[in-house]
């Protein structure tokens, strides 16, 4: 996690291994129903 001085948000990065695109766009329209969450991104390498 990171967390920026006098920032609302914290940066959590979280590696998963899913089966094959159709897992991760499940996976990732499951987060994005988290009022909590405001942003996630797929970072490929």
């Amino acid at each position: 996690m990171e967390e920026e001085d006098g920032s609302a948000y914290t940066a959590m990065n979280f590696t998963l291994q899913v089966e094959n695109r159709d897992h991760l766009a499940r996976l990732m329209r499951g987060v994005r129903q988290i009022p909590e969450v405001a942003r996630i991104t797929r970072v490929k390498g």
